[in-house]
Order: structure tokens, then C-alpha cells, then sequence
């Protein structure tokens, strides 16, 4: 019995220890396979982005909007086809202009041309003349040429048409700033740049002020009486010359007015106080009337054509005077405003082709 015991009890140490054998050897074999596995890990390189991941990601191409820099304005105004329209359009305004300036102008001096033969007529007169004598005596000649040819409304009515011109220019210029507002944006858009071509505009309104203001303090200034006194000057320069001309034959013809008057001054008899007054009165004016009425006759037509002269003369110097200075101040404004949307940072939305990677389904 004890000898089965014995035997028993090796079997079962024999079995037992190779079991644990069994244990050991293979959870040595598992450790060695891990620590292999773990040395691959450590070496192995580390990627940001997870192999798999990456694996499961598509390439996408699409148009993005963006908004940059715009030399649109620049490129329509430096285009040699573009700039000759806008000249163009330059030189049908102005003619407009020119001939609003040629109505104006010429309505005021309407009324001095219909006072021309009044004129005439109060100086080929006794009165008249000796009107004119008193004046130059006095220094007053011009003032009294004055009155009778312009009136007292001629500076009036100078100021008038050019206020009236001064409307036509801006309706002009208006016109032409809208014409290049279409060439020179022509291609630009509208609504991302609203802001920038709003301040532009009030720019412009206020250039388009300034020189207005300019040219009215230029050409306002007191015209009309400038005009008055170099036609009066004149005038009143031939007309004293001519009464000094006069008066040289007067003295011979009223000394033979009076030798007669003398005589028939004899008949008045006991009425003599009342006759010899009278007949010295008629005699001296009479003489008077008479050699006005032959200068009239004589002189009267080249007189008048003088006048026309002087008044169509100062007439034309003063258009041309105020055509020269809105055609500075039109051209100017023009040159300006061109500059000015040349230099305003205009932007444009662009589509820009993108590659996107987006993670596949």
C-alpha cells in the first residue's frame, strides 16, 4: 500500500510540474513575442495623420469667391477709344454751352441797340446839344451818354444772363461727368463698390461748387459798368470833339445871324425892349438848328455806325471772354474727375479654383 502511495505520488508530482512547465514555458514564449511587438512599435515612425484615415479622405476641387484690388477704372480711361468718346462728348457739351452764352449775352445789349437812335436824336437836337456842351463843361459827358444809351438796368441785366449762364454750365457739366462715369466704370461692380463711388460723386459736387464760385466772382465783378465806360469814353471823346468842331463854325455863323438880326431889330420900333430879345433868341438858336440839322444830315448814319461798332465790339470781347473761362473751368473739371476715378480703390469679387480634401462617405 505504501509502495502505491509512493508510486502515486511521484505520477502526480511528475504531472503537476510538467503542467506548471507547460505554464511557464508558454507564458515566456508570449513574453518574448510581446516584447518583439513592442520594440516594431517603438520604431516604427509616428504619422499625424492616422493611415486609415487618410485612406478614406477625397481630393475636391471648387470655385471660391474672393474679393481683391480692381484697375478696371484705370484700364477704361487709359483706352485710347474710351478717352476719344469722352472728348467727344466734351466738345457737343461745350458747343451747347457756347451757344447758351451767345443768347445771354446778347439780350442785354438788346435795349441799348433800340436806344441807339433816341440817342441820336436827343443828340442832334439844340437841346441835346447843349445838354452835352453843360455836361462837358462839367466833366459829366460820359455820365449823360450813359443814361440815355444803357439805362440804369444794363448792369442788371448782364448780371441776369450770367446767372442764367452759370445754370447752363452746370446742366452741361452734369451731363458730361455722367458720361464719364459710364465709360470710365464700364465693368465694375456696382453694388461691392457703392460706397466708395457715392463719396467719389460728393467729391465731385464739391469741386463742381468751388469753381462755379470762382468763375462768378471773376466775371460778375461789376462787367457791365466796364463796358459802359469804354463805350461811353468813346462817345463822349467824338462828341465833345465834334462840339469843339462846331462851335468854331457857330461863332462865324452867329456873328452873321446877328448883323441881320441887328438890322431887322430897326423895324420893332416902340417894341424894341420886347422885339430885340426875341430876335437875338431866334437868331442864335436858329443858327444852332441849323448846323445841327447839317451835321444830321451830314454825319448822322456814320455817327450810328460807330456807335453799332463800339457796342458790337465790346459785345463780342465780352462773350469771348466768358466762352474762354468756362472752357478753362469746363476742361479742368473734366482733366480733375478723370484723375479722380482713376485713383479711387475699387475692389472685384474673383472665383479662385481650391483643392479641398473632404472625408469620403
Amino acid at each position: 500500500m505504501k509502495w502505491i502511495d509512493k508510486i502515486s505520488m511521484s505520477t502526480f508530482e511528475k504531472i503537476f510540474w510538467a503542467t506548471i512547465a507547460l505554464f511557464f514555458v508558454a507564458f515566456l514564449v508570449l513574453q518574448v513575442l510581446a516584447f518583439q511587438n513592442r520594440i516594431k512599435l517603438d520604431n516604427q515612425p509616428i504619422e499625424e495623420d492616422d493611415p486609415i484615415s487618410q485612406k478614406m479622405l477625397k481630393e475636391i476641387i471648387k470655385d471660391v469667391e474672393k474679393i481683391l484690388p480692381d484697375d478696371r477704372i484705370s484700364k477704361n480711361l487709359e483706352n485710347n477709344q474710351t478717352l476719344a468718346l469722352i472728348n467727344q462728348n466734351l466738345n457737343v457739351e461745350l458747343r451747347g454751352l457756347y451757344g447758351g452764352i451767345d443768347n445771354q449775352i446778347e439780350k442785354p445789349f438788346e435795349d441799348v441797340y433800340a436806344n441807339i437812335d433816341s440817342f441820336l436824336d436827343f443828340h442832334y437836337s439844340v437841346i441835346g446839344e447843349y445838354s452835352e456842351l453843360g455836361a462837358a463843361a462839367t466833366g459829366e459827358i460820359e455820365k449823360t451818354i450813359q443814361k440815355r444809351l444803357f439805362g440804369s438796368d444794363f448792369q442788371t441785366n448782364i448780371d441776369y444772363a450770367i446767372q442764367n449762364i452759370h445754370k447752363e454750365y452746370k446742366t452741361r457739366v452734369e451731363n458730361h461727368l455722367k458720361n464719364i462715369d459710364i465709360h470710365a466704370t464700364k465693368g465694375v461692380d456696382q453694388s461691392l463698390n457703392f460706397k466708395a463711388l457715392g463719396k467719389l460723386q460728393n467729391d465731385i459736387q464739391q469741386n463742381i461748387i468751388i469753381q462755379q464760385s470762382k468763375l462768378g466772382i471773376v466775371l460778375v465783378a461789376s462787367i457791365g459798368a466796364k463796358i459802359v465806360n469804354v463805350i461811353s469814353a468813346k462817345l463822349a471823346a467824338k462828341a465833345a470833339s465834334k462840339l469843339m468842331a462846331k462851335g468854331a463854325i457857330k461863332i462865324g455863323a452867329k456873328a452873321g445871324a446877328a448883323s441881320s438880326g441887328a438890322a431887322a431889330g430897326t423895324l420893332c420900333g416902340p417894341l424894341v425892349w420886347i422885339c430885340s430879345p426875341i430876335a437875338a433868341t431866334i437868331a442864335w438858336f436858329g443858327t444852332d438848328a441849323a448846323i445841327i440839322a447839317g451835321d444830321e444830315y451830314l454825319h448822322r448814319e456814320e455817327f450810328k455806325k460807330n456807335i453799332i461798332a463800339s457796342i458790337d465790339k465790346q459785345k463780342r470781347e465780352l462773350r469771348e471772354k466768358i466762352k474762354s473761362s468756362y472752357f478753362n473751368a469746363f476742361e479742368k473739371v473734366s482733366k480733375q474727375t478723370q484723375q479722380s476715378y482713376k485713383h479711387i480703390p475699387i475692389k472685384k469679387r474673383v472665383k479662385i479654383r481650391e483643392r479641398i480634401f473632404k472625408e469620403a462617405n
